[in-house]
């Protein structure tokens, strides 16, 4: 088995999440718009457990388009529709 086959797999066992739908479809070769990417991959950096916390990974350039992002004018937590 290789290793696309087997992440798909694997990813169609990890929780329902934002994000996954879109994952699924990138791994079977569909396109996504660049918003559907950023949540597919968000996605798939956390391993579908996305707790809904703003993300901690610091070095992420995608961080600031992070679903959870920190909203900073504010301090509260941005929760954007699905795109």
């Amino acid at each position: 088995m290789d290793r696309k086959t087997s992440l798909l797999k694997s990813v169609r066992h990890w929780p329902k999440k934002r994000g996954k739908t879109f994952y699924l479809k990138f791994l079977n070769g569909e396109k996504l718009t660049p918003m559907a990417a950023i949540a597919a991959h968000c996605y798939s950096c956390e391993g579908g457990e996305s707790t809904g916390e703003p993300c901690s990974v610091s070095t992420c350039a995608l961080r600031p388009l992070h679903p959870y992002r920190l909203n900073i004018a504010d301090g509260e937590v941005d929760t954007p529709d699905e795109p």
